[in-house]
């Protein structure tokens, strides 16, 4: 059982042989068919951009990637039926299976530990350069939106509203005497890089969302339900719990961040953006997968 846990805990030896023991993520790197199991899960669901995927389909997907991998470990690799591999890769925690509304057939999803490892062992892939300048100015803007929106002075954010007004004026009238300054092809690169990185946490960060919230209404039903009470009691703590969970600090997050999304204006300037920001060659040219279809697909 994972224990919450502190970003600026002390990492001391108890605590990272703690960690290396229990937390699941690295149960699965260090399980023997790791290499064979998170290959196969990187090749359908993240290459391909897919966020669910019907048993059949994924069934025979693995069959033909067990051949394939067969074709350089040797035939007896990975003797076992796909489904049996599926069986023990959801019951391990590695893929939650469940049954989509109104279908009798079985579907997949990688769970936030396998997308945890995935993420990881991309993040070993050695880029042409690391990106400093997008990130600091990113560390600016954060900084200056905590500091001037959490001010309870109108005078501080008068002032800081007229700075950003005295930047766009400045800007604008670089604009009219042809003085406006375009990024270069590295700076291009950089802030795709950034971007695409965004993009993937947030994919990462939305199923983990998903699955602490399926947690917490299950470990509530469950421990309301053992309970000797009249159904009507059952259904005002269930429903009580509810509240709680949507008014906490993740579920406000949560909750914001599901209303930009499904604002029609905002879906449809996020896709023009990224449509447009592929066609940029700098970019067409440094791109190895943006992930955007697979956050529409999980919406």
């Amino acid at each position: 059982m994972e224990k919450e846990t502190n970003m600026n805990d002390d990492l001391d030896y108890s605590e990272i042989r703690y960690r290396l023991k229990n937390y699941s993520v690295f149960k699965i790197l260090r399980k023997e068919s790791a290499a064979f199991m998170l290959g196969f899960f990187h090749d359908q669901w993240k290459r391909r951009h897919r966020a669910e995927i019907a048993q059949s389909d994924l069934v025979s997907a693995l069959a033909s990637y067990q051949e394939f991998v067969r074709l350089g470990e040797g035939e007896s690799f990975a003797p076992r039926e796909p489904q049996a591999y599926l069986d023990e890769w959801a019951n391990e925690g590695f893929l939650r299976k469940y049954y989509p509304a109104e279908s009798s057939e079985a579907c997949y999803d990688l769970t936030p530990d396998s997308e945890r490892a995935l993420e990881w062992l991309g993040e070993l892939t050695r880029r042409p350069f690391v990106g400093t300048e997008s990130r600091l100015l990113a560390l600016f803007d954060a900084l200056r939106e905590l500091v001037y929106g959490a001010s309870y002075d109108p005078a501080e954010q008068r002032a800081a509203l007229e700075r950003r007004r005295a930047e766009i004026d400045a800007e604008l009238a670089r604009l009219e005497r042809g003085e406006a300054e375009r990024l270069d092809e590295t700076r291009i690169r950089e802030r795709y890089y950034g971007a695409e990185d965004a993009a993937r946490r947030l994919l990462a960060d939305f199923k983990q969302i998903e699955q602490n919230f399926r947690d917490l209404d299950r470990e509530t039903k469950e421990r309301v339900i053992a309970q000797d009470r009249s159904r009507g009691c059952v259904l005002k703590e269930v429903f009580e719990h509810r509240d709680a969970i949507v008014s906490s600090d993740q579920g406000k997050s949560f909750s914001s961040f599901w209303a930009f999304l499904m604002s029609l204006d905002k879906r449809e300037e996020l896709s023009a953006l990224v449509d447009r920001v592929l066609a940029i060659p700098a970019v067409a040219a440094a791109a190895k997968s943006f992930p955007l279809d697979s956050l529409d697909a999980r919406l």
